[in-house]
């Protein structure tokens, strides 16, 4: 798209937008916990916060 785009190639840009929305979008997730429940171990939602964090931890552990 950067490319179609830069080369002013606005039908092909236009092409390969529509193809990438078609795929969807990430949603990261993570499994709770396990059990005998069904409502057990159902898929939670990340919050962006809690990404922010880890990379804030590992930024912290490499330095």
């Amino acid at each position: 798209m950067d490319k179609a785009g830069a080369e002013h190639r606005y039908e092909d840009w236009d092409n390969l937008n529509a193809e990438q929305d078609a795929l969807g979008a990430f949603e990261p997730v993570m499994t709770h916990s396990f059990g005998i429940d069904p409502r057990d171990g159902r898929p939670v939602m990340f919050h962006s916060q809690m990404i922010c964090d880890l990379a804030t931890v590992v930024d912290i552990g490499e330095s």
